[in-house]
């Protein structure tokens, strides 16, 4: 591949690297986020033990208050799921196009 060629596929690859830079430091974050939340799970976990004293104790109104904490805090994770398999799909696709221009660039 001559020198030209080379440089012009540094050119038309450097408009996505920002891009593609953006898209894995979210995704970075994004795993940090689900890491901490797999923490809040674990101390989700001491609070259904601690939802079932009080069953055993019969406070009910709290025990009402913490079951709707659990439920807010699957959605939450529901929803930071779904953020990632987008970021995922985005980055696939980007991906996807960078290797096609390379292949283009090769091949031709």
């Amino acid at each position: 591949m001559s020198a030209g060629r080379l440089r012009l596929l540094r050119w038309s690859l450097h408009g996505d690297a920002p891009l593609l830079l953006l898209l894995l430091l979210l995704l970075l974050l994004l795993l940090v986020l689900l890491l901490l939340l797999l923490l809040l799970y674990l101390l989700l976990l001491l609070l259904v033990l601690y939802l079932l004293l009080l069953l055993l104790l019969e406070e009910l109104l709290l025990l009402k208050l913490l079951l709707l904490l659990l439920l807010l805090l699957l959605l939450l994770l529901l929803l930071l799921l779904l953020l990632l398999l987008w970021l995922l799909y985005e980055l696939k696709r980007l991906l996807w196009k960078m290797v096609l221009r390379l292949l283009n660039f090769v091949l031709i």
